[in-house]
């Protein structure tokens, strides 16, 4: 049988931010699956094609590659982080209609909101994205970060925004295929607030980690080990 993970990486960077995930997993499944992470437009080798309109824009070209390279596979699962995880969402339930491609799970990582603090641009940037970069960047010049911050700033506000309008457009329908990891520092997430925006949230399988919204910083070997047991238990 043929096993193939596609990942979708966040906000801001590029698909090498799988890479010590995907080593990890290649340790653990020992060959046994092929592994694509997604570059999304607008990053990495993709960074001078325009950056998505709309999660539906999103949607058909991540589609496109997934069924580009899904081609023989058993069985397909997706990871997504995120607007990742947004993404990786609105293709599973795409295909729900469609049945192409077919994905037999759909692991979201960092997928979820917060009632309880007030939520905007601006403070997501301070609380959950400055310090990750700082982290991804290593630089300690606080000048030359902050001209990392205004170059890409544009990308942040428009990933932001479809992330904001995703949840904002009516609520989740989740069924027993689906999976959701979250850090259990992540002040961006809350579960009451989730489950009582999203229907079936009962069905899903809920994970913590240790971490934050980018629990992958800390928790990689971790997070592999997750995604290795949803796989191998499908």
């Amino acid at each position: 049988m043929k096993t193939k993970l596609f990942l979708i990486p966040y906000a801001l960077v590029d698909r090498t931010v799988y890479d010590p995930l995907c080593s990890e997993l290649r340790r653990l499944l020992q060959g046994e699956i092929d592994m694509f992470p997604v570059e999304l437009r607008g990053h990495g080798s993709r960074r001078n094609e325009p950056l998505y309109e709309s999660i539906d824009d999103a949607v058909s070209d991540v589609t496109d590659f997934i069924r580009k390279n899904s081609g023989d596979a058993d069985e397909v699962y997706i990871y997504g982080h995120c607007i990742g995880g947004i993404i990786a969402y609105n293709i599973y339930m795409r295909q729900n209609v469609t049945r192409d491609p077919f994905i037999r799970k759909i692991i979201l990582g960092s997928v979820g909101v917060n009632l309880n603090i007030e939520h905007s641009y601006e403070g997501f940037y301070k609380n959950f994205i400055k310090g990750n970069i700082e982290q991804v960047l290593h630089i300690t010049s606080r000048a030359l970060l902050e001209e990392v911050y205004e170059l890409y700033r544009p990308i942040l506000q428009r990933e932001y925004d479809l992330v904001v309008s995703s949840y904002s457009n009516g609520r989740f329908v989740f069924d027993s295929n689906i999976v959701m990891i979250n850090g259990d520092e992540d002040a961006f997430f809350d579960a009451k607030s989730v489950s009582d925006n999203v229907e079936n949230y009962e069905a899903v399988k809920q994970y913590m980690v240790a971490g934050d919204h980018f629990f992958l910083n800390k928790s990689c070997g971790a997070v592999a080990g997750l995604i290795c047991n949803e796989i191998t238990l499908a």
